[in-house]
């Protein structure tokens, strides 16, 4: 099975064809992107590797789903190719579904536990009372203790 890495990069490179076909070049592109043109060719030519974030940005602006990514017309390789690559967009929705399901239910609990215990700053728990100062006065001489002198009757 080939690298996802690689399969992602077939295919944005296809896509970039695909567009250029329909007169939008990679300057266009990049700026859409919101990136240097540079930078989109480091991608293009692989010295700079795909992050999901970029792909989620590039399918975003040109309103690629996935039913437009099954009616590609490619060569049986390319198709399989286009398969995966949405097999694996698949797995990615689910797991967001499954973490967004799963952030939901732990803010409800996160909700239920503040309305039970309510956060109150300014409350001393009971039995405990304010604290005492205590006491700064130093001694009076370098030499001097801190013990009381008792006289003699």
């Amino acid at each position: 099975m080939e690298n996802i890495a690689l399969l992602k990069e077939r295919w944005f490179k296809k896509e970039v064809e695909r567009l250029a076909k329909d007169n939008v070049s990679k300057a266009d592109i990049a700026r859409a992107l919101d990136i240097k043109p540079q930078y989109l060719n480091s991608v293009l030519n692989g010295s700079r590797s795909l992050t999901d974030s970029f792909l989620d940005k590039f399918i975003e602006i040109y309103q690629i789903n996935q039913f437009d990514l099954y009616n590609i017309e490619d060569t049986h390789t390319d198709s399989a190719l286009t398969i995966r690559f949405i097999n694996k967009l698949d797995e990615k929705d689910t797991k967001i579904d499954q973490l967004q399901t799963e952030l939901r239910a732990m803010t409800e609990e996160l909700a239920t536990l503040k309305a039970k215990y309510p956060e109150t700053t300014a409350d001393h728990p009971e039995g405990l009372g304010h604290a005492k100062n205590a006491s700064t006065k130093k001694p009076s001489s370098p030499n001097a203790d801190n013990v009381t002198s008792v006289t003699a009757p």
